[in-house]
């Protein structure tokens, strides 16, 4: 079923967008794609992402108008402003291999598959709980005079990073298959610890140091699609979770250093354009990770969990010179201060430093909001500008949201619209995150307004043709009369 044949929804995505959709396409990061018909031209699509955990993906489908609409990602809802996204993109990649027979349908993908097996793992050390229970005070069980412990041997390089365990107090032995061991730990029986030797362990039994260790074999387990033998590969699906367990484990923090340094971005210039690397090896989760001097070095994540990911991305591609200036102004720009760039200059870039939104009310009783913006060369942005960063589209998306129309850089908006105010008192707090905001008096009064109950009488006094107007209110102050009188045109309100 492949909707990408269709020119509307391709050119809905930018280049960075079908990049990191194909990355998620080849991951096979999608459990499952559910297809239901809304009427005879319309369909749904919800697809369920595991990525770093689940994320859900909607969005309608117009065969008429061939095009997609309603466009959903809980991803990225709360950090883009845009309808599409890369996660939408692989959907779609992925509905090029399917055949629809049928709707509604549910099509269920390999990693779904190997989900559900994880799962049934999980439930079975869940429901440990109860046997241990049952078996707290089994003869069976051999005491234990002193607690036993678990040593890692952690072998970092430029290629790999793994670790093996040994298990016991005085005398230590080899853990051959780690996913045997948790089960029979689980299950409380018999462990083969040396030739000859076995016993019957609790999790109580290991020392605290210990436990953390088993609660990273339990993930690294759990995440793997295969069971685990004697070393645990350490790769982008635990490596958070083998950080946060040895570098806080005194005996182990040698293998460990935290990187305080900029992200390195180096640019070289190839045929076809910039090719772009960071260090020799890195795995990136929450946080970003790199070998050096057989040292796991981590760059822990001040700022935001995405500047890691694009840059994942972004030194996967070869960047052609003619979008170098949208990596700048979409990117780099507003991340220059985590970056360390080598290999291109982008130090006379014009960018923007200066964001202001001025609300007023024009002649016409119109609102009207002016979103203007001027460089660090002086330049003052317009409509036509290719200059931008991502303040200024924000403001941008909220201002075009309440407008009816806009012009330029003026967004007009129907001043008998609740949600306009609903704007002025609560979106304009978000714009001033990112600018500086004036609101004129006029318009401030107009937000502030009052409504009144007010009664009118008219009369004709035919001895002196004149029209008499009777103006009564228990609540209209008498100054506001003469406004009422004066602001009066023909077939308009008064506000």
């Amino acid at each position: 079923m492949d909707l990408l044949v269709h020119s509307k929804i391709r050119e809905r995505f930018k280049h960075s967008e079908t990049s990191y959709g194909k990355s998620l396409y080849y991951q096979n990061s999608i459990l499952y794609i559910k297809i239901e018909q809304v009427d005879s031209n319309n369909y749904q699509f919800t697809a369920l992402y595991d990525i770093y955990d689940e994320h859900e993906v909607k969005f309608k489908y117009d065969n008429s108008n061939k095009d997609i609409y309603d466009t959903y990602c809980c991803y990225w809802s709360n950090y883009n402003d845009r309808e599409v996204c890369g996660h939408i993109y692989a959907v779609l990649l992925h509905l090029k291999d399917v055949i629809i027979t049928s709707i509604p349908t549910t099509i269920y993908f390999e990693r779904y598959k190997i989900i559900q097996e994880r799962i049934k793992l999980q439930n079975r050390f869940s429901s440990m709980n109860v046997i241990n229970f049952l078996k707290e005070n089994d003869p069976i069980l051999l005491p234990t005079t002193d607690k036993l412990s678990i040593d890692a041997k952690i072998s970092i390089n430029n290629y790999a990073i793994d670790v093996e365990f040994k298990v016991g107090d005085n005398k230590k032995y080899v853990i051959k298959n780690v996913t045997n061991f948790l089960n029979d730990l689980h299950l409380e029986n018999d462990i083969e610890f040396g030739k000859g030797l076995t016993a019957k362990l609790k999790e109580d039994s290991f020392d605290d140091n210990s436990k953390k260790i088993i609660k990273f074999m339990e993930f690294s387990c759990l995440r793997h699609n295969e069971d685990i033998a004697r070393y645990i590969d350490v790769s982008s699906y635990n490596i958070d979770e083998f950080y946060k367990c040895f570098a806080n484990i005194d005996e182990y923090k040698d293998y460990f250093e935290i990187d305080e340094e900029k992200f390195p971005l180096n640019f070289e210039l190839e045929e076809f354009g910039y090719s772009i690397t960071g260090t020799d090896s890195d795995l990136v989760n929450n946080n970003f990770y790199y070998v050096k001097d057989h040292k796991l070095y981590c760059k822990e994540n001040k700022k935001n969990n995405f500047i890691q990911k694009y840059l994942e991305i972004i030194r996967s591609e070869v960047i052609i010179e003619e979008h170098i200036p949208d990596l700048y102004y979409h990117f780099i720009q507003e991340n220059m201060a985590y970056l360390d760039i080598q290999g291109y200059d982008f130090s006379n870039f014009e960018r923007i430093e200066n964001i202001e939104v001025f609300g007023d009310v024009d002649d016409n009783d119109n609102i009207y909001f002016e979103l203007t913006a001027s460089t660090n060369k002086g330049n003052r942005i317009d409509e036509n500008s290719n200059i931008t960063n991502s303040s200024y589209e924000k403001i941008k998306s909220l201002l075009k949201n309440y407008a009816y129309k806009h012009e330029n850089t003026n967004y007009i908006y129907n001043k008998n619209d609740e949600k306009v105010y609903r704007f002025i008192n609560y979106g304009l707090e978000n714009i001033k995150e990112y600018a500086n905001v004036y609101i004129s008096e006029k318009l401030k009064m107009l937000n502030k307004q009052k409504k009144y109950h007010i009664t009118i009488q008219v009369g004709v006094n035919v001895a002196n043709l004149r029209l008499d107007l009777e103006i009564n209110s228990d609540d209209l102050p008498e100054n506001e009369i003469s406004d009422i009188l004066k602001a009066y045109r023909r077939k308009k309100r008064y506000y």
